[in-house]
């Protein structure tokens, strides 16, 4: 018992333990600040940098997927913190909880936006309203092909088709279920916009179509399974199978390193097609792979000191 005990204090250090009102990850405040970072740096350099910066700053836009990756994550922790403590889900205080962490922001930069094209005398943004009010602005930009001010609110609309599904999907499923299925429909996803990739680009498979890679980077079918990996992530940290894996890498201090260099790798791997102007292996295989593969490397990396609060809190 001892023993089992002293086990899970030092997988605890690694994955920590999460309350319902226990919600905050604080090393993944700094793990968000690099991914936004690496977004602005994109949008503002364009093609001002060289060497390795430029390469980097190329990148820039893969820090949008590994934010839906942390995002599945941590909806998925709190969702299942819930579950053990009260048997369900509580659906509209979940969407109360987001849209008041969300949309004041959103709806204040919906606000300074059209107020300014208004005083400009500029009414053609007031056709895009119904797509921001709806958050099914990812697909008016797929299908339309085309931008508007604000255009940055498109992963943000994902988001939250993601946030009105999940909780209800996680509530009527069993949990043991809930990870096969969601493995499943990961798999079938990517072979989804393989398929759909191939036959958009049929006969030039390797130089794609303006609209297909709108259409595919931008719509939520397409682009889900990079947040579905996250919850997949979450599901199995909770799964009683696993539960030896977890320890043994809990207890494997080179893990950590091997976990974060691997990360790099692949995410760097896969996003070379993309800077090379091929964007053929992110669009068929390469999303769903690369979201795996950041998938462990923050959890193991940057999260020491909340697992330490996480197991003292269990201890009381």
């Amino acid at each position: 018992m001892k023993a089992a005990r002293k086990k899970w204090s030092r997988l605890n250090l690694v994955f920590p333990a999460r309350t319902v009102g226990d919600t905050r990850i604080r090393s993944f405040d700094g793990l968000r600040a690099i991914c936004i970072s690496g977004v602005v740096l994109l949008h503002s350099s364009g093609n001002a940098y060289s060497g390795w910066l430029g390469a980097l700053s190329k990148r820039g836009w893969f820090g949008v997927d590994v934010f839906y990756v942390l995002s599945g994550f941590l909806i998925t922790q709190v969702l299942l913190a819930e579950l053990d403590s009260k048997a369900t889900i509580n659906l509209p205080r979940f969407y109360i909880r987001r849209a008041l962490r969300l949309q004041p922001a959103y709806f204040s930069a919906l606000l300074l936006v059209f107020a300014n094209e208004f005083l400009r005398r500029d009414f053609a943004l007031f056709a895009w309203l119904p797509f921001y009010l709806t958050y099914s602005l990812n697909f008016a930009i797929a299908y339309f092909r085309s931008s508007a001010p604000l255009n940055a609110a498109w992963s943000l609309c994902i988001e939250e088709q993601f946030y009105f599904l999940w909780p209800w999907c996680l509530r009527n499923l069993n949990p043991r279920r809930a990870l096969p299925m969601l493995l499943s429909a990961i798999g079938a996803i990517a072979l989804y916009r393989t398929a759909l990739y191939t036959w958009m680009n049929w006969g030039h498979f390797w130089d794609a179509s303006p609209a297909s890679y709108m259409q595919l980077y931008y719509r939520t079918d397409t682009r889900i399974d990079t947040i579905l990996v996250g919850c997949a992530f979450a599901l199995a940290f909770r799964s009683g199978r696993l539960q030896s894996l977890w320890a043994w890498l809990g207890n494997a201090k080179w893990f950590p390193s091997l976990a974060a260099f691997s990360s790099l790798g692949i995410a760097w791997y896969v996003t070379d097609d993309v800077v090379h102007g091929h964007i053929w292996r992110y669009y068929t295989y390469g999303a769903t792979l690369a979201a795996f593969a950041v998938a462990p490397s923050p959890l193991f990396s940057f999260t020491g000191n909340p697992g330490r609060r996480g197991c003292s809190r269990g201890r009381r």
